[in-house]
């Protein structure tokens, strides 16, 4: 985030209209902007560039000590010719370095059913130069006066209200912490909102919120940055990365039918690009990680203590499946060897004490797999190939982090996939018998990866393409893959991801957090994030995410019941439902799923809710729910007297406390009007049921 402030510029002269049956746009016929967007079906107007600042492209002078110029300035002009054609207006782009002609390039702006499109293509080098990018400050707005909102994806979501927040600029970028390229700007009870969505992967959605201008006040507004060359060095590895980008404007109505068009009816328009479902695996079982092996701490647990815990794990959930990834199962521990992973970590028992493992673990329904890695490379490896490493901007193998006490190199996924991976991944799942599903660390959490090898350049297009390669050939042997981070290349490839990231972090002062990327993917992958802590629990709740943890032989059993019982089997109850409405009175935030099914925090009150098609199956620490026909399972965190709905009236009823051995003995109890009666010990699941025969 970065403070801005603009010089206000002259309205143009000349204005050039575009039009469809469903949007009108307002073009400047000087040079690219826009001045107004207007939905033909609602009538709802947003102002364009309201300080009409320049469009503005970096060019690199190969001639002169590659000094790369912001064009206007540093010696050189632009120039920009108008060609008006129906349904577009292309604007011909020239840069020139003193007198001579560096670069031509064409930007058009042109409408598509109900959206805008600017794009950049048809670009011409000079000798000695090369066009690097093209940055858009303002294509559309809202303004404070007329209640404008923008909202972001970042952490999961921000509400940026114009009047409110500070004045600063953040470029919404595809990582980690903006899952999604996408952006909204909209109005409080406004009939038209307007999605922004990049159409290249190297591309940044510039948001701002400026000072207030003399035509409209304060106002928040949408830009890009279009990238067309990477800076690298030397000279032959600054390669296009984009032929050609650009960046779309779409117009967003009344999705959900409540009378206003705004974020939430963005994210439903984003949600309805993915076509994926969960897999059922996932929706079916509670999936952890067990540490087996990691630095510095190297509290070891075995593969027979990791048979242990998953025998607990069993016996305390009512025999519920599960999903276990194993960490650190190979060569010194985790994140050693990569990208071999021929050895078994002997501290843990070796290879037939894995493989006894992952076979007896299937016969308490759980499916033990591996948290393996496809981004790293350590030199000491027996594998390790500088000619499958990417090379950074300045020509050298391409450092990771520093993890285990070794320094990593990333590897340049196509490269590897044509030399080696594919052998590795076939190796991984003939040799080591995995079943089912694999997890990959980092994969999908850092998709932006560049190789800036003058041999063999890959942009982030070409470093996907690799990634989506590793998926693909899990697949075609059998085998679903999950990660660590939701990211939105990946999702449709993957469906279960560990992470949701949600930090505290302001990106501008006044923000309000929303759930706006949970709108856009719940029910079309399923994701962790939460934890058993109060803040995280509700938390959890609100974003539609499930636990993502890491057990080990120490791990208290009563965190771990935390973990599944408080969030884990409440969510999953809801992991194939969409998210429908959202409701923020105060302190209390409801989100809908659907006909008597939503979630309910009452931030003042520490205090929540979860009803499921008209039954309440979680609140306040305690969960009540029926896991298969005429079962009940019941944990309350603080234990004390519980009142369980019971489905009918049966003759016989047992409630047994469920421990690490098995079932304990029946509790007293007592029926009436529909409603079990019995006292819980804290931190104990119990389960309802028919006597077994």
């Amino acid at each position: 985030r970065v403070r801005c402030t603009l010089p206000e510029v002259a309205k143009p002269n000349r204005t050039q209209t575009l039009r469809n049956d469903e949007i009108e746009v307002a073009v400047n016929a000087a040079a690219p902007g826009v001045v107004s967007i207007r939905d033909r079906r609602t009538g709802e107007r947003f102002p364009g560039t309201l300080l009409l600042p320049e469009t503005e492209i970096e060019i690199c002078d190969l001639r002169n000590g590659r000094r790369y110029l912001q064009v206007p300035g540093g010696g050189a002009t632009l120039s920009w010719t108008f060609v008006p054609g129906p349904g577009r207006a292309d604007y011909h782009g020239e840069v020139r370095v003193g007198a001579r002609l560096a670069v031509t390039l064409r930007l058009t702006l042109r409408l598509e059913k109900n959206a805008l499109v600017a794009q950049f293509d048809d670009v011409h080098e000079e000798p000695g130069f090369e066009f690097m990018q093209i940055r858009l400050p303002e294509l559309c707005a809202v303004t404070a006066a007329h209640r404008g909102h923008l909202a972001i994806p970042t952490e999961a979501g921000r509400d940026i209200p114009a009047a409110e927040a500070g004045t600063g600029e953040y470029e919404v970028k595809l990582d980690w912490f903006d899952t999604l390229q996408a952006a909204v700007l909209w109005r409080e009870s406004g009939k038209s909102a307007i999605l922004c969505r990049s159409l290249g992967y190297e591309d940044g959605i510039l948001a701002r919120v400026m000072p207030p201008c003399a035509e409209a006040g304060r106002y928040a507004a949408l830009g890009a940055r279009l990238v067309h060359r990477l800076r690298a060095f030397p000279p032959a590895a600054q390669f296009v990365a984009q032929p050609s980008s650009g960046i779309r404007l779409s117009l967003v109505r009344d999705v959900d039918g409540d009378g206003t068009a705004d974020w939430v009816d963005a994210a439903k328009t984003i949600r309805e690009t993915f076509t994926c479902r969960p897999n059922p695996l996932y929706c079916s079982a509670t999936t952890y990680k067990i540490m087996c092996d990691v630095r510095p701490h190297r509290l070891v647990t075995t593969f027979g203590q990791a048979l242990d815990l998953i025998r607990r794990v069993h016996n305390l959930t009512d025999g519920m499946n599960q999903v276990v990834y194993l960490v650190g199962w190979q060569h010194d521990g985790h994140d050693t060897g990569y990208p071999d992973v021929s050895v078994v970590n002997p501290r843990l028992g070796g290879y037939d004490a894995l493989r006894h493992l992952m076979l007896e673990a299937r016969k308490l329904g759980a499916i033990v797999s591996f948290h393996d890695n496809y981004d790293d490379a350590y030199k000491d490896s027996p594998k390790w190939d500088p000619d499958v490493v990417a090379r950074n901007n300045r020509g050298e193998l391409w450092k990771g982090g520093v993890w285990a006490g070794s320094q990593s190199y990333i590897l340049s996924a196509p490269k590897y996939m044509q030399k080696g991976g594919r052998d590795r991944i076939r190796y991984t799942v003939q040799h080591y018998g995995i079943k089912q599903t694999t997890h990959i660390d980092v994969l999908s959490a850092v998709p932006q990866r560049h190789d800036l090898d003058p041999r063999a350049p890959a942009g982030i297009r070409e470093s996907l393409e690799g990634k989506f390669a590793i998926i693909r050939e899990f697949n075609r042997l059998g085998v679903d893959v999950t990660s660590e981070g939701v990211t939105e290349p990946f999702i449709g490839p993957m469906t279960r991801f560990r992470h949701l990231m949600r930090r505290d972090r302001q990106v501008f002062p006044g923000e309000r957090r929303i759930p706006f990327v949970p709108f856009a993917i719940h029910g079309r992958v399923v994701y962790g994030g939460g934890q058993a802590g109060f803040g995280e629990l509700l938390g959890g709740f609100i974003y539609g995410q499930t636990y993502s943890a890491d057990f080990n032989k120490a791990t208290p059993e009563a965190l771990m019941l935390d973990l599944i019982y408080l969030l884990d089997v409440p969510m999953r109850a809801l992991a194939t439902r969409e998210m429908q409405r959202y409701e923020r009175a105060e302190d209390l935030e409801r989100v809908i799923y659907g006909k008597d099914t939503f979630v309910e925090v009452d931030w003042a009150r520490n205090s929540y809710r979860i009803v499921f098609e008209g039954r309440t199956i979680a609140r306040n620490w305690t969960t009540l729910i029926e896991t298969k026909p005429g079962v009940m399972l019941v944990y309350s965190k603080d234990g004390g007297r519980i009142a369980c709905p019971f489905p009918g009236a049966p003759a016989a009823l047992e409630v047994r406390p469920l421990t690490e051995d098995g079932p304990g003995a029946p509790v007293p109890y007592e029926y009436a009007e529909g409603l079990v009666h019995f006292t819980a010990a804290p931190h104990r699941p119990y389960r309802l049921a028919a006597p077994v025969r």
